[in-house]
């Protein structure tokens, strides 16, 4: 769970992430879940990457938040803008796969 996502453009500043497994009681509803922080200081846009797993993605600098759902391939939306927060991936016990596939939202 430590990749959801990568900038949609080519920015001069790399952006950041780190990765942690869930505490163990979490583990039949979370794979893992990851910070991460866009630079320069400004939101992104990004690719969301194709997972098997719903991901909860929230970013504290203007309090928005976004859920996509499992995916065989990437997608670019206009609300997968972000600057810095934590994404979460959920087990299929900690997601209804029928209502989150192919969503983001």
């Amino acid at each position: 769970m430590s990749l959801h996502a990568i900038p949609a453009e080519e920015r001069a500043a790399p952006c950041e992430s780190v990765s942690r497994a869930p505490d163990p009681r979490l583990l039949p509803y979370v794979v893992g879940y990851s910070a991460f922080r866009s630079r320069p200081g400004s939101a992104a846009r990004h690719r969301i990457l194709p997972l098997t797993a719903t991901t909860v993605v929230i970013d504290i600098t203007n309090g928005s938040g976004l859920v996509t759902g499992p995916r065989a391939d990437f997608t670019v939306d206009a609300s997968a803008t972000w600057r810095e927060g934590v994404a979460i991936g959920l087990t299929i016990t900690g997601q209804n796969i029928r209502a989150t596939g192919g969503l983001v939202v």
